[in-house]
């Protein structure tokens, strides 16, 4: 990504506002902007967020639990700072003056820096952004201040779910099966309701582990088993020979296939 002088409030608002009115995207914001697509979502949370406050539309508290922040004090950095000069990150202050402490200007660079690495690696946190202040710009600072620094700049790592599991996720589902039973479990007469389900045992024989696969079906009405088949293999054919032998055993059951 193309380094950019440092934008002024003016620029970084004007930018916000062009977003929000939908003529540009958060990608062609960021490229304008010559920085991450995660910090212009920064400028657009602490916009909102003070422009709530300011509006009146919620307590420092309320907005502060709305957008997830950790206190109160973030929030009131942030107003503090727009009513100033409209700049969106938070410094520390000494004196009337408005000049920053000798503690404040040094954390400036290193905070740029800090989001610098989190924009092209947004799943570190405040540990693994310090070992690569300290690999790759020679900065030796401790983990304490790197974390301080990540609260004022909102630098958040984002923790990547990754799903191993059969379960399909129920936000979007690939297949939509009726719910025939909708939760009735029971039958007022038998062949009415089935219900069928695969069970693993596990043992060991020595070091060797064995699977054996049970698959049964019940019978709702008198929670009777109607058929089992035991496999070494958890697949398809096996829930296939147990339905088969219950049809077979079971004079009538076909009238159970929806």
């Amino acid at each position: 990504m193309p380094q950019k002088e440092k934008l002024n409030a003016e620029e970084k608002v004007k930018i916000v506002r062009m977003y929000q009115r939908g003529e540009i995207s958060l990608l062609q914001a960021a490229q304008y902007a010559g920085v991450g697509k995660t910090t212009i979502n920064r400028w657009i949370t602490r916009y909102k967020a003070v422009q709530e406050y300011l509006s009146g539309l919620g307590s420092l508290s309320e907005i502060s639990r709305k957008y997830q922040l950790r206190s109160d004090y973030r929030l009131r950095m942030w107003i503090k700072e727009y009513n100033a000069h409209g700049d969106f990150n938070p410094k520390k202050f000494s004196g009337a003056s408005g000049k920053l402490s000798h503690r404040a200007a040094e954390n400036e660079p290193l905070a740029d820096k800090t989001e610098k690495i989190h924009e092209g690696s947004p799943d570190k946190g405040c540990r693994r952004l310090n070992d690569d202040l300290r690999h790759d710009y020679g900065i030796h600072v401790n983990d304490k201040r790197v974390l301080r620094i990540c609260r004022a700049r909102d630098i958040r790592s984002t923790v990547k779910y990754n799903n191993h599991g059969c379960t399909r996720q129920a936000k979007n589902p690939r297949y939509l099966v009726a719910n025939l039973l909708n939760r009735q479990f029971h039958a007022e007469k038998p062949n009415e309701k089935w219900l069928t389900d695969v069970t693993e045992f596990k043992w060991y024989d020595g070091v060797e582990v064995h699977k054996l696969y049970l698959s049964a079906i019940l019978d709702f009405c008198d929670r009777r088993i109607v058929s089992y088949v035991l496999s070494e293999r958890n697949d398809n054919p096996l829930v296939y020979k147990t339905f088969n032998q219950a049809v077979k055993a079971i004079p009538g059951c076909p009238s159970l296939i929806p």
